[in-house]
């Protein structure tokens, strides 16, 4: 994966080219893979999830740290940090599934994997108790909560009626989440953690 970083100092703006970053014909001129929509700073680094798997960068050169790699599909918008674990989650290409990652935020070793059955349409949560995401595939969505030190399924909740959701919002241990009908009609849900 090839990055074009660019800084801005007292409003002049310098770009710089990492190493072998030269855009072929046709390519994006600043990568050679796709960035998915998933990006997180954290701890002095910047996480960048594309296509050929997700990338640690260092957040004031842009020099490449570590990566980990992900399935050749590896399309992904949802990436977390919290506690100094990475939380991603992968599609699995011609299937409706995801696979989901807990990622050391330093040395890039996998931490574990859960995979779901239903495609992950939301962002990741992270607290201390529980990681929580909602996942579909054009029926009802479902809400789950799984041990962010395990990967171990804590809970899961069907949303009635929802076509689309939003990110699980938490606030003490209560999940919040609007989910959507293809009428337009939508349903701001409040589920307490058990």
């Amino acid at each position: 994966m090839n990055f074009h970083w660019a800084s801005v100092s007292c409003l002049r703006v310098t770009t710089n080219v990492l190493p072998g970053s030269t855009p072929r014909r046709g390519q994006n001129p600043a990568t050679d893979h796709n960035v998915t929509q998933a990006l997180v700073v954290a701890g002095g680094l910047v996480y960048a999830h594309a296509t050929d798997g997700l990338h640690f960068l260092d957040a004031a050169t842009g020099t490449p740290q570590t990566k980990f790699p992900v399935g050749s599909d590896g399309l992904s918008k949802s990436l977390s940090e919290h506690a100094g674990t990475i939380y991603t989650a992968v599609s699995d290409g011609s299937s409706y599934g995801s696979t989901l990652y807990a990622v050391d935020a330093r040395s890039g070793q996998q931490r574990w994997k859960l995979r779901t059955d239903r495609a992950v349409r939301s962002t990741m949560v992270p607290s201390d108790k529980a990681v929580y995401f909602s996942s579909g595939n054009g029926g009802p969505s479902v809400l789950h909560a799984v041990d962010p030190s395990s990967g171990r399924q804590l809970w899961t909740a069907t949303l009635d009626g929802g076509f689309w959701h939003s990110a699980p919002v938490v606030s003490e241990e209560v999940a919040f989440v609007c989910a959507g009908e293809k009428s337009g009609k939508s349903t701001l849900i409040a589920l307490k953690a058990r």
